[in-house]
């Protein structure tokens, strides 16, 4: 029987594309999604995480080490949905809002929002129980690929940018997961 695979680090990955090189890819079931994302805060590292399971997508932005946004292809919670469930957004100002952006790709949704009216504070908040709530999804996956593209990420909102202690989160996410395997 052959050893695990290591994650392979460094330049003799390969270009990803113009934006920047892929500085560390591995497999999800040798190296589970928190510690890579420890591995990243540790080493101060700029760019964006990319895991891949199945047909679904998770990319999560860091800037010196701190995660800045998260997306997912899946059918997570978004942003708008935590606005008009937790925080009484109107459903039509979201419709708008995402009909807006289907007009302007590349602009969040709570930016657009924001133009509408909802407090900066509320977007905020969504957008950090959106982030927890991707952490937890990648916490229960147990098989996949992850890769570190190093470089430049789009920023993130001004005033939806993640201030969140990346330790506890992951200790929630295990912690979550747990409960749902019925471990805890």
């Amino acid at each position: 029987m052959s050893a695990p695979a290591a994650p392979v680090i460094g330049p003799r990955c390969g270009v990803a594309d113009a934006a920047g090189t892929i500085a560390l890819e591995g497999d999800l079931a040798q190296f589970v999604a928190g510690d890579v994302m420890q591995f990243l805060r540790l080493a101060g590292a700029t760019g964006r995480l990319e895991y891949e399971r199945g047909g679904e997508r998770v990319e999560v932005a860091f800037v010196r080490g701190r995660p800045s946004w998260a997306s997912t292809s899946g059918r997570g919670v978004r942003v708008g949905d935590v606005l008009v469930h937790r925080f009484g957004t109107a459903r039509a100002a979201l419709e708008e809002a995402l009909s807006d952006q289907r007009r302007r790709p590349g602009r969040r949704v709570g930016a657009l929002l924001r133009e509408r009216g909802i407090p900066r504070e509320c977007v905020a908040a969504a957008v950090s129980e959106v982030f927890r709530r991707i952490v937890c999804l990648l916490s229960m996956w147990p098989d996949g690929r992850f890769r570190f593209v190093s470089g430049e990420v789009p920023a993130a909102d001004d005033d939806a940018e993640l201030d969140l202690e990346l330790d506890r989160l992951l200790l929630e996410g295990l912690h979550q997961a747990d409960l749902t395997q019925g471990i805890a």
